[in-house]
């Protein structure tokens, strides 16, 4: 499946990119059986194999979507082979029930909880977020935030953002 704006032309048939659905299955989810959903799953499943930090934006892993739950802890493996990779969760609900819910996914300690995504790590430092993480707990840097900017709208995050790219690009 190739992904990019509706109407964008496909780089391989060169025909109009297409919508997916905007709603998916409430009840049973057979995600298998819808080839965009069943390649969505597979990337995170890729991906979460190769992760070291984690964020969740307020997913509660509800009961009914269990199907979704273990192809996720397949993916993530015994939580006590990923004992340094760090889960942070961005959620409005209780720590301790959403330690509870995430439990499969979090080695011992290594896990934050924020109600507020500008409290969170990954807006504290939204470009080489690992590497900062490692620098303040492994390398004892002891760096400072680099918070996005609140209430920005889309274009001043992008000269934002475009700033920090330019750092980077230089240092390459």
């Amino acid at each position: 499946h190739i992904m990019g704006n509706n109407d964008s032309l496909c780089s391989y048939c060169n025909l109009p990119l297409t919508p997916t659905k905007l709603l998916y299955p409430i009840g049973e989810k057979n995600y298998h059986l819808d080839g965009f959903i069943s390649s969505q799953w597979e990337t995170l499943g890729d991906l979460l194999k190769r992760a070291f930090m984690v964020t969740i934006f307020g997913y509660g892993a509800p009961t009914s979507d269990a199907s979704a739950i273990e192809l996720m802890k397949k993916a993530w493996g015994d939580v006590n082979s990923r004992n340094m990779e760090q889960i942070e969760i961005i959620d409005k609900r209780d720590e301790d029930d959403l330690v509870e819910t995430w439990e499969p996914f979090i080695h011992t300690h290594h896990y934050r909880v924020k109600n507020n995504f500008y409290d969170s790590w990954i807006a504290n430092h939204p470009r080489r977020t690992g590497e900062a993480y490692l620098n303040q707990y492994i390398e004892a840097m002891f760096i400072e935030n680099n918070p996005l900017p609140q209430n920005a709208d889309f274009e001043e995050l992008w000269d934002w953002y475009d700033r920090l790219q330019s750092v980077e690009d230089k240092s390459m």
